[in-house]
């Protein structure tokens, strides 16, 4: 801290060490001595900044919609895929062994082309839901963009703190 009388910049303490001129002195609202040329007490930006993010958390929770824990249209998806993979792996069966010797031995080729088309269909799964993601992340921004449009001063103590980070 720089002493604003002497401009001597090594002083950790509450007085300056060359010319006694006082550098701290005890905050009304937090009862900490800070820094005589502070503009906002520390503990009420802490304060400030928290009960901001709160408010931005509540109005983006509650202007978005809820995606439900159990999709119905999940479910069918999953089990179409499964029966999907296991219909495939029983066609192409057929295809090279005929379905007599289906059951006489247990080809590999049976546990293998379903697996295949079930991880095909996995990944084509999670392509669309990442698009879906994609689309939430983009209303998201959006309503941050809105929150701050509607509450200027909350958007003023938040740029202030992503600034410092």
């Amino acid at each position: 801290m720089t002493c604003p009388k002497c401009n001597d910049n090594s002083q950790w303490g509450n007085f300056c060490s060359k010319c006694g001129n006082q550098l701290k002195e005890m905050c009304p609202e937090c009862n900490k001595m800070e820094a005589i040329d502070r503009k906002e007490c520390i503990v009420n930006k802490e304060r400030k900044k928290k009960e901001a993010m709160e408010k931005r958390e509540e109005y983006i929770n509650s202007r978005m919609k809820k995606r439900p824990r159990w999709n119905s249209g999940e479910g069918i998806l999953w089990m179409g895929m499964l029966a999907g993979s296991i219909a495939a792996g029983l066609i192409f069966h057929k295809m090279v062994y005929g379905w007599g010797i289906f059951f006489k031995q247990f080809p590999w080729s049976f546990l293998i082309m379903p697996a295949s088309v079930f991880l095909f269909f996995v990944c084509v799964g999670a392509y669309f839901q990442s698009k879906i993601f994609d689309n939430l992340n983009q209303r998201e921004k959006e309503l941050i963009q809105e929150f701050f449009q509607k509450f200027p001063h909350y958007a003023e103590i938040i740029k202030k703190a992503e600034e410092k980070k």
